[in-house]
């Protein structure tokens, strides 16, 4: 949940600082889709860079607290198992979809002369 929480909070604060930039895009001539994908490529790739960087920290900071807490007195694995990295991997993949997905409906909605009408 708190994924989903933070993918949320920071595409709709993209999109939002954004909404001149999509309106002047969707202006020129560009199709809904390229519109989309401008933002949802960053979106993608932060969240790739995220999953990579999490599980390298996770990682290490699970191999320290073995360490330091002996297993026989923690109920858990020793090791980190691939279905660990798959579940956890997915689950953020899957609210990084659902993200988009609400994200698709709202810059579909924006309305181009509004937002190139504001001053910045």
């Amino acid at each position: 949940m708190l994924a989903f929480i933070v993918l949320y909070t920071l595409t709709s604060i993209n999109v939002a600082e954004r909404e001149k930039e999509l309106a002047t895009i969707k202006v020129l001539g560009f199709y809904q889709k390229e519109a989309l994908m401008y933002i949802f490529k960053e979106t993608f790739l932060l969240t790739a860079i995220g999953i990579l960087s999490g599980l390298a920290l996770g990682y290490f900071i699970h191999k320290y607290v073995m360490t330091v807490i002996p297993p026989e007195y923690v109920m858990s694995i020793p090791g980190i198992t691939w279905t660990n990295i798959l579940i956890s991997s997915g689950s953020v993949l899957f609210f990084t979809v659902i993200v988009m997905i609400i994200m698709n409906r709202h810059i579909r909605k924006i309305d181009m002369l509004e937002a190139l009408k504001s001053v910045d």
